[in-house]
């Protein structure tokens, strides 16, 4: 099982690996307002996925997989929303 996490360097666009728990501690030496831009781009990368989901499952006429990507869209809308607020 591998516990690393990937990240890109923003200088020369080499992959750095870290350990789960040092990968925590840099997001806790973030400003409120950087670990906020984090995670509302996290969301909203989710937020796509389960876009994509929703119409997968209008193409191939599979109500499951529309509801649950409707479920999930709605519970990321709320967070994105609530995320965006505190940081104003």
């Amino acid at each position: 099982m591998d516990d690393g996490v990937t990240c890109k360097n923003k200088k020369d666009g080499h992959k750095i690996i870290m350990t789960k728990n040092e990968a925590i501690k840099l997001v806790e030496k973030m400003s409120d307002e950087k670990r906020a831009f984090l995670m509302i781009g996290i969301y909203a990368k989710s937020w796509q996925v389960n876009l994509n989901n929703v119409l997968r499952g209008l193409n191939k006429g599979k109500p499951g997989i529309i509801k649950k990507g409707l479920k999930e869209l709605k519970i990321l809308n709320k967070k994105i929303e609530e995320m965006i607020e505190e940081t104003i």
